[in-house]
């Protein structure tokens, strides 16, 4: 049996329902003997789930600084753990392209030279083609020049790593079209190239006998699911919103962790608009995804208001699940609303733009109905066993070489 092994450095539960879980669970499922490796930090790990083994590698000297050559050190044993079992390994899965990927797959091709490497991408292109054109740029100040010369030694160490793996797959079609066209920084990587939208697990809600609701069955409820408050997510402009639209009979769930500051905001926003106080709901993190799931299957709308965003698991919950979604302009919002078609893309910062949208799908059913119906459709497109297969596919290829 092939043996598919993914190494993340410091993987927690909550992934493993995201890429890092999920490459290794659906490559089980198609007949590989799947692993991850990972230092565990938190401690709260099994030691396999879905029939993937989780292999956990204490740090060495942990209380150690992440930075240059002392998280160099604190990495020796999973370099060492690389190398001694590299000859068993005959896929090695990394996450970002990066110096960090470089040193693991170093110690990889040290064990194995006809090993495998795939790298899952998680790329934006505009923003790489943004650093490597900051690389090009002089600096001005001394602050500038030691970070110019970080980036290159980072950049250095990224395109022999290019010329090593075997197979990098990114997200969004924007992506994949860039890379295809004008390379990675230069070099041709289409040979190499699979576009592989992130999934939705289909499989678990199989095993859990979960019944994707009809719009009918469905409630006047606008969710979301995210870490409520971080900067990224602009947790604020969600709220402000929500301030600005007569929700009439609908309501809103916001899950997900809340930041202490934010909890703070919460209780303003409240003694502002206290009307909101029985309309908005925030049920916290929740662990259970059967839970998690049933809040998307009750859903009409899902909302996200986030300044950026890779190609984010909630979308694709949300489309399985049916939820029209409505998304400022971040990575992946093309593929899915389908440019717009089907879901709706806001500018970031456009707030009576957003308020528009919103109250004219909370009052028109019939357009709602309209695009649920497209949104089922659509999610076909993404599910995990899919880009499983095509993983798959191209590693039999490569590994059949």
């Amino acid at each position: 049996m092939k043996k598919f092994v993914h190494i993340y450095e410091e993987l927690e539960t909550m992934y493993l329902g995201k890429p890092q879980g999920m490459y290794p669970t659906y490559m089980k499922y198609l007949g590989w003997d799947s692993e991850i490796v990972t230092y565990n930090l938190k401690n709260d790990l099994p030691n396999e789930v879905r029939g993937v083994k989780i292999k956990k590698i204490k740090q060495f000297l942990p209380f150690l600084p992440n930075e240059n050559a002392l998280k160099f050190m604190k990495r020796i044993p999973l370099y060492w753990y690389i190398y001694k079992n590299a000859k068993n390994i005959d896929v090695m899965m990394l996450y970002h392209l990066t110096k960090c990927s470089y040193w693991n797959s170093f110690f990889y091709k040290l064990g194995n030279k006809n090993g495998k490497i795939f790298i899952k991408g998680d790329f934006d292109f505009p923003e790489f083609q943004e650093e490597v054109e900051q690389l090009k740029k002089k600096p001005k100040t001394l602050k500038e020049f030691f970070r110019k010369r970080k980036w290159k030694k980072e950049f250095k160490k990224r395109f022999k790593l290019v010329k090593m793996m075997n197979v990098f797959s990114v997200e969004t079609l924007a992506s994949y079209e860039g890379i295809k066209n004008y390379g990675y920084g230069g070099v041709n990587v289409r040979d190499k190239l699979l576009h592989l939208p992130n999934g939705f697990d289909l499989k678990f809600v199989q095993e859990n006998n979960i019944e994707r609701k009809t719009f009918e069955e469905k409630e006047n409820i606008i969710f979301t699911a995210s870490r409520l408050g971080t900067k990224e997510k602009n947790t604020e402009f969600f709220l402000e919103v929500i301030s600005k639209v007569n929700l009439k009979n609908w309501k809103v769930v916001m899950a997900g962790p809340i930041e202490e500051n934010f909890k703070i905001y919460i209780g303003e926003f409240f003694k502002k608009y206290p009307h909101l106080k029985e309309k908005i709901i925030f049920p916290g993190f929740v662990r259970d995804k059967k839970k998690l799931y049933s809040y998307y299957n009750e859903a009409k709308i899902f909302m996200m208001t986030s300044r950026g965003e890779g190609f984010a698991n909630v979308f694709l919950e949300a489309l399985y699940f049916g939820n029209v979604i409505i998304t400022t302009k971040v990575s992946s919002c093309e593929d899915v609303t389908d440019n717009g078609n089907i879901g709706v893309i806001i500018e970031q910062g456009d707030l009576k733009g957003y308020v528009k949208i919103v109250e004219e799908l909370l009052t028109n059913s019939n357009l709602l109905k309209e695009k649920h119906e497209k949104t089922i459709k659509l999610a076909e497109d993404y599910l995990w066993e899919n880009s499983a297969k095509k993983l798959d596919k191209k590693l039999g290829e490569n590994i059949d070489e």
